[in-house]
């Protein structure tokens, strides 16, 4: 869980310590209230057991990144007070629905 970083925009992650990350044994993955953030960490690509993901309260998250359908073990999404992502990922009519 990841929570109460308010002035966390991006997680800077250098290329070199990502592609080292072979196989992220994770399960459940929780991030809230970020206000500033505005992209979820790259590293959650690579996990291959990530389930449930969790995001509340990061009100500058406006789109999900473009590798989230990668994650074939992920069963649950929850966006909770992030209204322009809630509004991106509104069923059968959102932009980001489809991920």
């Amino acid at each position: 869980m990841i929570g109460h970083c308010e002035k966390v925009v991006n997680f800077q992650e250098e290329k070199e310590n990502i592609e080292g990350v072979q196989d992220l044994s994770l399960e459940l993955f929780i991030v809230s209230f970020c206000g500033s953030l505005e992209s979820l960490p790259c590293w959650l690509q690579r996990s291959k057991t990530l389930q449930y993901l969790v995001i509340d309260s990061c009100e500058s998250l406006e789109v999900l990144p473009e590798w989230l359908p990668n994650l074939k073990s992920l069963e649950k999404l929850e966006i909770i007070g992030c209204p322009q992502l809630s509004e991106r990922c509104r069923q059968d009519s959102g932009p980001d629905w489809p991920k």
